[in-house]
């Protein structure tokens, strides 16, 4: 049972004045400090004026009200908070089917995109496959996961050592299948996870249609012939009966280093 004092105001007045009347020097000192002798005199007659009338007057206090218990407390709740439901993680693709699938093509030796035979100087990285996540899609995040074993080969071969791309990241030039190219940062996301960023993936993304889960990427790191820049080219290959995450278990047997 929940109660509620209810004090109006003629009664908070009433109750200031009788703190007043229990200490009034030394209250009257604290407010008046500032006054000359003559209003110092006449503030304080009339500060025990009130405090005598404080006195007569008698407190009432409004009736307690109860709280009515009987009917229920209405709880707003937004739309969004009544359409949100518990997530439940996607199944991954655990099928025979699918591991035979990537196993053979797996087992083709990735062929260079035509173009690039009059790009890549004397340097270029064996090629490296993923499958297409969906945060690798996301427009809010623009940027491309890649396995930071096989990205530290990678560097190793075309770079010389694994330790120059760091947090800060260095300026790219990255190539479609098609032989178009765009800008994007190659640079080490939370220390950890090597990347590919920036508006540049998120126009590949659009320009290549790619789609999460059923689109699997090769993807090479080169010194440009002529400039001698550091540049990816990426290819894809579409496996329309894949549309889920691999299981652990065909990502182990299908990639290298599948994290």
């Amino acid at each position: 049972m929940v109660t509620t004092n209810l004090v109006s105001e003629e009664d908070v007045a009433a109750l200031t004045l009788v703190e007043y009347s229990k200490a009034p020097r030394k209250i009257f000192k604290e407010v008046t400090t500032s006054l000359t002798p003559e209003e110092e005199e006449e503030a304080e007659h009339e500060v025990l004026a009130l405090i005598q009338l404080s006195q007569n007057h008698p407190i009432k206090r409004s009736k307690r009200v109860k709280a009515d218990k009987s009917q229920p407390e209405e709880v707003e709740v937004s739309d969004q908070a009544k359409q949100r439901k518990k997530r439940q993680p996607m199944k991954k693709d655990n099928s025979e089917e699918t591991l035979t699938l990537l196993l053979n093509w797996n087992k083709t030796k990735p062929a260079k995109p035509p173009f690039l035979l009059d790009l890549v100087g004397n340097v270029c990285s064996k090629p490296v496959r993923k499958q297409l996540m969906g945060s690798d899609v996301k427009k809010d995040q623009s940027r491309l996961k890649l396995g930071k074993a096989e990205v530290k080969k990678m560097v190793q071969q075309v770079m010389g050592r694994s330790d120059k791309v760091g947090t800060k990241g260095l300026e790219v030039s990255v190539y479609g299948q098609e032989g178009e190219v765009g800008k994007m940062m190659f640079k080490m996301w939370s220390v950890n996870t090597p990347v590919l960023m920036g508006i540049g993936w998120k126009t590949f993304v659009k320009d290549n249609d790619l789609t999460k889960h059923c689109d699997f990427l090769t993807i090479w790191m080169f010194r440009h012939k002529n400039s001698d820049e550091i540049c990816f080219a990426i290819d894809k290959t579409r496996h329309h009966t894949v549309t889920r995450p691999l299981s652990k278990r065909i990502s182990k047997a299908v990639f290298k280093n599948p994290n």
